[in-house]
């Protein structure tokens, strides 16, 4: 048997994946060749349906039910493509740690997340229960979980999405595995977190002399990581080199691409987002490989933030010394405590202003968002809105209800009724609207609605999951939109889309302020789209507002420490502040 310092730790020989399905056979994953070597770092960047979480599932025997997988898998030497279920089980347990891009559904809802740990410890390294309980606290302190010893004897609905994601990453490197895959694992994460998993990961990898193989769309991020980048499209790696290679001179119009869709946190303002084009995305879902289209110019529909009208000022909502209290529960759903999300939160937001907030996880953006919209009622303090206070004194009453004020949540495909179709998605919120559900007008509302999103109308009568994730959120935008509001309130409504499709919803959204003169909370981990696309910014830690101002003052003059810490997080430590006044 080949030893695994005599070869490289994972070679992938012509890799191809074909699924069956009511239409014909597919093939989202053609010919790919890649290798990781001990201690290598390898970057693998594309859009969504290039392939490249399909291309990850394939090397663990891990591929759709349906799907035939050819080519070749080595790890040390040894074909490990099409072993029998058991000698992969132990394998992926001892040798491959995968951390999964949606943890959620990854994570065993009937489970403890500590015990989840403690599992895999105890069958792979044969850890006493103690010893395997002493390390899960270790290993959730190291990933950045705040009360490790708490979360252990949380369920996963009990955790929000980063921490969540956190707990996946746990999982996978608790057996220090020779091979790390780490398919997105940073996308639900806060830019400071991001950075502490990223040198998380590499200390393992150095520690090790574990090889990983990074997936993302974020190519900023893996150019900051990776020895090696692997570029996918259409279901081919299209490009591979060193990654200083890549980013400074890349090869393929696609790549290409991808570096003029990631903006820069302290370039000049953009006029608009840019992305590819949403035909060159479904050909590569396809599998035709086509030069991607990036327009020069915006459409007409989608002007940009930077470049739009200002804000007036008239002031649309005003919250005051606003705090949010949740009660803590135990065993049984017993009261042990209690937890201040948000402390004497002060802010406004202007007619035709887009607000930023930003803030890492937990620091009460979420709490703040759905108490500006009625969800979580304010344990003291005031939210008025044009005057009129919506919630009245704790203990006076209930929360006033406005349609003037719609919310966009993180997760559409969660938000969005999945029995019910697109049309009859946006014409509810018509109806809310006040208008008649047998008017002439309202199918006619729908179109507008749905062309202003950019969804193409003919779809209409289709469901929520025959749309891409980031058809989805503009679908979720256009039902928020139908009850013509004067504020949106939006959740981290692009935290988990990919850099292109992050950028047709944000124009959308920009748009929708140029056009109407609509008002925008925009809640995100992301300062670089932050810088783009907001008027004023709000930083939020541990509940509390630390600093607040107009967006290029807040990014280059920084009072508070904790806002310098985002702003080089978010840069990914390269070059400092002062370098770019």
């Amino acid at each position: 048997m080949v030893s695994l310092v005599d070869a490289p730790l994972l070679e992938v020989g012509g890799l191809s994946m074909d699924i069956r399905t009511a239409q014909g056979t597919v093939r989202p994953v053609r010919e790919v060749n890649l290798s990781v070597a001990a201690g290598e770092i390898v970057g693998v960047v594309g859009e969504s349906g290039s392939g490249k979480t399909l291309m990850s599932l394939a090397l663990t025997g891990m591929a759709p039910p349906r799907a035939t997988v050819s080519g070749s898998v080595r790890f040390g030497g040894r074909e490990i493509l099409g072993l029998d279920r058991s000698s992969l089980r132990t394998l992926r347990g001892r040798r491959f740690g995968y951390v999964f891009q949606d943890p959620q559904a990854a994570l065993n809802p009937l489970m403890t997340c500590g015990d989840q740990v403690t599992e895999a410890l105890r069958t792979h390294l044969g850890l006493s229960r103690p010893r395997a309980r002493s390390r899960v606290t270790e290993l959730f302190a190291s990933v950045g979980l705040s009360d490790p010893a708490r979360c252990a004897g949380l369920y996963p609905h009990e955790l929000s999405g980063g921490m969540r994601q956190r707990v996946m990453i746990a999982i996978a490197i608790c057996c220090d595995p020779s091979v790390i895959i780490a398919d997105e694992p940073t996308t639900a994460l806060d830019v400071v977190i991001t950075t502490q998993v990223m040198e998380l990961l590499r200390a393992v990898c150095a520690r090790t002399g574990a090889g990983m193989m990074f997936i993302s769309h974020d190519l900023k991020l893996v150019s900051s990581l990776a020895d090696r980048m692997v570029v996918m499209y259409g279901g081919r790696v299209v490009e591979s080199g060193p990654t200083a290679q890549i980013m400074d001179a890349p090869g393929h119009a696609y790549t290409r691409a991808l570096i003029e869709a990631a903006p820069d946190l302290f370039g000049p303002r953009a006029r608009r987002f840019v992305g590819i084009d949403e035909q060159d995305l479904q050909a590569a879902t396809s599998g035709v490989v086509v030069a991607p289209s990036v327009p020069d110019e915006a459409p007409a529909n989608q002007d940009a933030p930077a470049g739009g009208a200002a804000a007036t000022d008239e002031q649309v909502l005003t919250v005051s010394d606003l705090s949010v209290r949740y009660a803590r529960r135990g065993p049984a759903g017993r009261i042990t405590g209690a937890v201040d999300a948000v402390r004497e939160v002060s802010a406004s937001v202007r007619r035709r202003e887009i607000l930023g907030i930003v803030g890492e996880s937990g620091s009460g953006k979420s709490s703040l968002a759905r108490a500006l919209v009625g969800l979580l009622a304010p344990s003291a303090g005031e939210i008025t809105y044009r005057g009129t206070r919506l919630f009245p004194p704790p203990g006076r009453g209930r929360y006033r209800p406005t349609r003037a004020i719609q919310m966009v949540f993180q997760d559409p495909y969660a938000s969005l009724n999945p029995r019910m179709r697109v049309v009859d998605l946006v014409a509810e919120a018509l109806d809310i609207a006040g208008m008649r559900r047998r008017s002439p007008q309202r199918a006619e509302a729908v179109v507008g609605l749905l062309r202003r999103v950019n969804i193409d109308p003919e779809l209409r009568h289709r469901y929520p999951h025959e749309f891409s994730g980031g058809q989805r959120q503009r679908i979720a935008i256009a039902r928020a939109l139908a009850a013509r509001p004067d504020l949106l309130v939006c959740d981290e409504a692009v935290s988990s889309l990919d850099m292109s499709i992050r950028a047709h919803v944000l124009n959308v959204l920009a748009a929708e302020r140029d056009r109407s003169g609509l008002s925008i909370v925009f809640i995100g981990h992301d300062l670089t789209v932050i810088r783009h696309l907001a008027d004023r910014v709000v930083v939020m830690r541990d509940g509390r507002v630390v600093e607040q101002g107009p967006t290029e003052q807040v990014i280059f003059q920084p009072t508070h420490d904790y806002t310098r810490e985002l702003v080089r997080a978010s840069n990914y430590g390269a070059s400092p502040i002062e370098e770019h006044r």
